[in-house]
C-alpha cells in the first residue's frame, strides 16, 4: 500500500487548512485518481500515518471527515473499504418513504417476518398509543430491502381496533402510511417524529446482515387520525451508513416544527 500512497499530495505545514483537512482532501483526491468503487480497500491509519508523519489523531479525524460524507467504512476485523453510496430518503409532511425512494427509481422490497398479535408490547408503545398498561396491540415486524440488500426494519403497532380495518395481507405487504390513508377514519393528519443513533443488538444485527454493534439509524414516529387519536407507533431501524433523511418543512404551515433533544451523558 505504500507504493500507491506515494502519488498523495504532500502536506504544506504553513497552509490555512489543518493538517487533518489537507489529510482527507490527498485522500478524495486518491478514490478519483484511482478510480475507487465500492467495496475496493482503501488505506489503513496506520499507512496514512507512516506516509504523512502526523499523529494518529490527525488521521483518525481525516478518516472520520471520509465516513461522514460517505466516502469509506470500517469493517471490524476486515478494515477500510470504499463505502456504498447512501440512499437519500426524503420526508415530506406525511409521505410513504417507499414514495419517496421511487421516485429516485429505488424500488422497495416488503418481507414480513412477525405480523400478527402482540400480548406484551413495550410500555413506551402502549403509552404512545395512550392505551392501558395491560392492552394488547397488533405488530407489524418487516424487513425492508433494496434489491439483495437489507435497508432496514419496520417495527410498528397498531391498537386492535384499527387493524381490524384492514385485511391481513395488506397489513403484511402494504406501506402502513399509505394503508391507513386509505380509510377515512384512519386518515393521518399529524405525525410526530423522534430520531437517534443507536449500535445494533444480536438479533437486529442479523437480520440486516451485519455484525452486532454496527450503527443505525432509528427514526420513531407516532402517527394520529383527523379525531387527534394515535393509530400507529414505532420505529424504522436503518443502517446508518445506508440512508440519509432529509426532511422538509415549509414555514406557510405553522404545523410543522422540529425540535432538537439534547440528552445528558
Amino acid at each position: 500500500m505504500e507504493n500507491i500512497l506515494d502519488d498523495l499530495s504532500p502536506l504544506k505545514k504553513d497552509d490555512y487548512k489543518p493538517l487533518y483537512a489537507q489529510i482527507s482532501d490527498a485522500l478524495i483526491e486518491y478514490i478519483k485518481r484511482n478510480g475507487l468503487k465500492p467495496g475496493d480497500p482503501f488505506p489503513s491509519e496506520t499507512d496514512v500515518i507512516e506516509k504523512y508523519g502526523v499523529s494518529r489523531t490527525t488521521v483518525r479525524i481525516a478518516f472520520q471527515r471520509l465516513a461522514t460524507e460517505g466516502l469509506i467504512t470500517k469493517v471490524q476485523g476486515k478494515g477500510t473499504f470504499i463505502a456504498k453510496p447512501k440512499i437519500s430518503g426524503f420526508i415530506q409532511g406525511i409521505r410513504p418513504l417507499e414514495e419517496s425512494l421511487a421516485d429516485q427509481g429505488i424500488e422497495i422490497a416488503t418481507i414480513p417476518l412477525d405480523v400478527g398479535l402482540r400480548l406484551n408490547p413495550t410500555q413506551i408503545y402502549l403509552k404512545d398509543l395512550e392505551l392501558p398498561p395491560d392492552s394488547k396491540v397488533f405488530r407489524v415486524f418487516r424487513l425492508k430491502k433494496t434489491g439483495n440488500s437489507p435497508l432496514a426494519i419496520e417495527n410498528r403497532y397498531l391498537p386492535l381496533e384499527i387493524a381490524k380495518i384492514f385485511s391481513l395481507q395488506d397489513l403484511n405487504e402494504k406501506p402502513l402510511v399509505e394503508l391507513l390513508n386509505s380509510e377515512p377514519e384512519t386518515e393521518i393528519n399529524r405525525v410526530v417524529y423522534r430520531t437517534r443513533s443507536e449500535i445494533l443488538l444480536e438479533r437486529h444485527a442479523e437480520i440486516l446482515e451485519v455484525p452486532p454493534g454496527t450503527p443505525a439509524l432509528i427514526q420513531g414516529a407516532t402517527y394520529y387520525n383527523l379525531q387527534g387519536r394515535p393509530i400507529l407507533t414505532g420505529s424504522m431501524i436503518f443502517l446508518a451508513d445506508r440512508i440519509e433523511i432529509r426532511y422538509e418543512y415549509r414555514k406557510q404551515d405553522n404545523s410543522w416544527s422540529k425540535q432538537h433533544v439534547l440528552k445528558s451523558p
